[in-house]
């Protein structure tokens, strides 16, 4: 590539270190053995007290590519900030300590990004690290889909959850001022995630004149470690058991969104999607049924216009001509809103009368059916 030829960096790492020598090499050995050789990495020691911080100085000593910067104990978003004031590259990404990067990432990222320049470059990520290992012998393969289009696949893939699936445009960094909100970075503050906050600021901040264009890879380039006890949690919640999640008021205008952007971006949706139709699907099922319970908890009526939207109907057909079995499908089908709207309501609950509705559907369409295929 012509950036690489020149010498130039266009990639910069960020690397958050807590109390993570038991991983950090990995980590490091990771980001050192890319296939894409334009990159800086900043590692930012944040007051660790084991040997985090002796292993960040050695790595620095043998590779002139990492740097270091060694602060009192702050957070994991004060010591992001810090690592984008370092920052060189073009592009930006931020990797855990105690996670690891496929060696393909960088470059794969780099086409990506060379081929759609706009788009926001995303990547998946897998827990398994079997997974991880056998699918990088896989074909490289990516699409671009606009935003719309994507946001039922980044709900059902936790994709937007992170920073550390995706590419971040150094220059819109800068020109937003956009940095981590450090309350939310501090061990305890079960409030909101600090990874989610600042990707959906990026998001509302940055877009581009006609919204995003979601570049995705399908690949797991990323290994997110769930080994690390000190790591801080990523998520939180404070809603007590047995009660429904807050209510959303613009549920109704994001489902409208999405199912449009949908039809106009693959008119025979959901077959031929791009990824996980059946998850796809299952999700919008749930969320018309949560639409249903909202519309009537605040007084608005059921919503009947977007429930005959072409992108239920079409889901509806999928279900049935796959055999793929969602407990909404029945009381949808049959225009039963008030009961796929509580049926909704016991699930997010988690009341044990949803588990019974739950199998009653399944067995009057047949018991025979697909019960979930990702």
């Amino acid at each position: 590539m012509e950036e690489e030829k020149k010498g130039k960096t266009q990639f910069s790492v960020i690397v958050p270190v807590y109390n993570a020598g038991r991983w950090l090499n990995r980590c490091l050995n990771s980001i050192a053995s890319q296939t894409f050789q334009s990159w800086d990495c900043i590692l930012i020691d944040d007051g660790s007290q084991d040997d985090s911080g002796a292993i960040c100085d050695a790595w620095c000593a043998r590779d002139k590519r990492f740097q270091v910067l060694h602060q009192p104990n702050s957070g994991v978003s004060t010591a992001r900030n810090r690592g984008m004031e370092r920052a060189r590259g073009d592009q930006i990404l931020f990797c855990d300590a105690d996670d690891e990067i496929s060696p393909l990432t960088l470059e794969y990222a780099a086409r990506i990004h060379e081929s759609a320049p706009q788009a926001m470059v995303i990547w998946n990520f897998t827990h398994d690290h079997d997974l991880f290992e056998a699918e990088q012998k896989k074909d490289f393969n990516w699409t671009v889909l606009p935003k719309a289009a994507f946001d039922g696949l980044a709900w059902v893939g936790i994709l937007y959850n992170a920073v550390w699936n995706r590419l971040f445009d150094a220059s819109l960094l800068r020109r937003e001022n956009l940095l981590f909100q450090d309350e939310l970075g501090r061990a305890g503050a079960a409030v909101l995630c600090e990874d989610g906050e600042f990707v959906a600021r990026y998001l509302y901040q940055c877009r581009p004149k006609g919204d995003w264009q979601i570049a995705y890879c399908s690949l797991p380039l990323y290994y997110y470690s769930q080994e690390n006890a000190h790591s801080l949690p990523t998520t939180a919640s404070g809603q007590p058991a047995n009660e429904a999640p807050p209510l959303r008021p613009d549920l109704e205008q994001a489902l409208r969104r999405e199912w449009d952007g949908l039809k106009a971006y693959d008119p025979q949706f959901p077959d031929g999607y791009c990824e996980q139709p059946d998850a796809v699907v299952r999700h919008y099922l749930e969320s018309a049924a949560q639409l249903i319970y909202q519309s009537r908890q605040m007084g608005e009526g059921v919503p009947r216009q977007l429930l005959r939207h072409p992108c239920m109907r079409d889901m509806l057909r999928y279900c049935r001509r796959n055999r793929l079995y969602s407990p909404y499908y029945i009381p949808l089908k049959a225009r039963c809103y008030r009961m796929a709207g509580r049926i909704w309501r016991l699930s997010s609950a988690g009341s044990r009368r949803y588990g019974r509705l739950d199998w009653l559907g399944y067995y009057l369409l047949g018991g025979r059916l697909r019960r979930w295929k990702r």
